[in-house]
């Protein structure tokens, strides 16, 4: 009687993902283990046609949690699932759903996420620098990096052009005639938030009106709570005047700060103005409607399985590659135009 993939793994004393590699050809193992597992395989029945349903229908979606003050239950990883959810759905393959803390044994769960059989990996590296990266080099399958634009990873990687979304925010408000200008930027390190930094001084340094602008940089927490208390004490304690118009790192930080903001007296955008990014579902209910930087959420995450099933799928090693999702600007009520 035919024994599973899993089954035949715990026999010859290997993992479930070193069997995977053998019974689809894939590269990471020696042909010496190879033919172990294959001659192996035959004699217990695992078919040759069998051998990829077994095993390389599964997919594990696995969220990268550094701190957890960026990645949770919001409407930007709300629509990433969901993209990634219904291209697994439509391809025909399954989706598992697991979580890898920095503050854990990252062999230890590892070993664990390879086990359970998985053809190949899509890591939520929203939260993940590239000092973590190494845990996952020389990964026997194929793996690809959603939104962290880890440059020296040797995977595909599908990620946001911070740099292109942040000069479209930041040359309208210049074309609407602001030249004191803001930065609320996250106090929380990630790869999104240092892209989107350099893209502000990009824009600033590369606009024709670069000569007349000043800048003010605000740092505040990344979630709601910490960005309004952070904005309140900054409010309470400045001296300053304030720029005419603000961006910020994301609809989070921005709607929280308008908060504290409005608390303040300011009104919006009659004394201020402000711009986020990615385009949350709730920033048309909000007064003002909040004028962002559009991340197309949802393609992201098929794109990113688009891209694993189609190294899954390949018959050739084929170079790895970093896909830039580029961003568009929705205007709502939050800009006013000065001058």
């Amino acid at each position: 009687m035919a024994i599973t993939a899993r089954e035949l793994a715990e026999a010859l004393g290997v993992s479930t993902a070193t069997v995977s590699i053998a019974l689809n050809g894939k590269k990471g193992i020696s042909e010496e283990k190879r033919k172990m597992i294959l001659d192996a395989a035959e004699q217990h029945g695992i078919r040759r046609d069998a051998r990829r349903s077994v095993s390389s229908k599964l997919i594990n979606l696995v969220v990268y949690k550094k701190h957890g003050k960026v990645y949770g239950d919001t409407a930007f990883f709300s629509s990433l699932m969901d993209g990634i959810a219904s291209q697994i759905a439509d391809s025909g393959y399954r989706l598992q759903l697991s979580y890898f803390y920095a503050s854990q044994d990252p062999e230890e769960q590892w070993r664990s996420i390879l086990s359970s059989g998985t053809a190949g990996l899509i890591i939520l590296a929203t939260e993940m620098l590239e000092e973590d990266f190494p845990v996952f080099a020389n990964s026997p399958i194929p793996v690809v990096m959603l939104d962290a634009d880890l440059r020296n990873a040797s995977y595909d990687c599908v990620t946001i052009n911070n740099i292109q979304g942040v000069g479209l925010a930041v040359n309208y408000l210049l074309d609407n005639g602001h030249r004191r200008l803001g930065y609320l930027c996250s106090s929380v390190t990630i790869p999104n938030f240092n892209e989107r930094r350099l893209g502000y001084k990009i824009a600033i340094d590369t606009s024709p009106y670069r000569n007349e602008c000043t800048s003010m940089e605000i740092p505040v927490g990344s979630t709601p709570e910490t960005a309004y208390e952070d904005m309140t004490r900054f409010l309470d304690n400045n001296k300053e005047e304030l720029p005419t118009a603000f961006f910020a790192d994301n609809d989070i930080i921005a709607n929280s700060c308008i908060r504290a903001l409005k608390q303040h007296g300011y009104r919006l955008p009659d004394d201020i103005s402000i711009v986020g990014f990615d385009n949350t579902s709730s920033n048309a209910l909000i007064s003002p409607a909040l004028t962002s930087i559009n991340v197309p959420k949802v393609y992201m995450g098929r794109y990113a399985v688009e891209t694993l099933i189609s190294r899954l799928e390949q018959n050739e090693e084929t170079p790895t590659a970093r896909h830039s999702i580029n961003t568009t600007l929705v205007t709502r009520d939050s800009v006013k135009k000065i001058g």
